[in-house]
């Protein structure tokens, strides 16, 4: 803003002079002017590395660009609001991020881009090894083993169910045990387990005493 102070002066044809003075009161009232057209937003799949894409993308303001009636382009000043990105995941959605473009005069403009992580990898998933047992021996997880799960972004759930498949005998059959591992975001990876049961123990006998008997 500034005040300009433009003093007219009338002289007549003798030499007498006369003068008065006009206040012009210059203001910058009008705000920047932002451009959207190549404005984007954006996503990263999560425990990916971005390599330089979300750095970039606020270096830039999303790809918004400016103009000004009275402020020279280079000398706008960007600010982005972007204190809630570390608490973006897959459950909690998008956030809206703001990019404010102020001139000289304090006069702004804003924009937003959306930002948001996803998940859509499922966890990587370690069963334990299969293993034959005799009809006698414990088949529960504490004897079998359980199984472990990974993923980049969140701590999985891990459950398993078992199917029972008869055998050629009544103590001989095979359990599949299959282990699923469920991320926050509900992607889920699967394997089975295999228990095989079997009986290869004859039974043990017992025979009586001897005895002598009268014919």
């Amino acid at each position: 803003n500034q005040t300009v102070v433009r003093t007219w002066t009338f002289v007549d044809s003798c030499g007498n002079t006369s003068s008065v003075s006009q206040t012009i009161t210059v203001n910058d009232t009008t705000a920047p002017s932002i451009d959207t057209t190549n404005l984007e937003d954006i996503t990263i799949e999560c425990g990916v590395t971005p390599d330089g894409t979300l750095e970039a993308w606020l270096a830039d303001n999303a790809g918004a660009t400016v103009t000004d009636n009275c402020t020279a382009t280079q000398d706008i000043v960007w600010t982005n609001d972007f204190r809630q990105l570390a608490d973006v995941d897959c459950d909690s959605g998008a956030i809206t991020v703001t990019f404010r473009a102020t001139d000289l005069c304090g006069n702004f403009s804003e924009v937003t881009a959306t930002y948001s992580i996803i998940d859509t990898v499922a966890p990587e998933l370690t069963i334990p090894s299969d293993v034959t047992l005799e009809c006698d021996e414990d088949s529960s997880t504490a004897s079998t083993g359980v199984a472990a799960a990974d993923d980049d972004c969140t701590t999985p759930i891990v459950e398993f169910s078992d199917e029972i498949i008869p055998g050629t005998c009544p103590n001989s059959f095979t359990i599949e045990r299959t282990w699923t591992a469920t991320d926050v975001c509900g992607n889920t990876s699967t394997a089975t387990q295999t228990i095989s049961v079997v009986d290869t123990t004859p039974p043990t006998i017992t025979a009586p005493e001897d005895a002598t008997v009268e014919c």
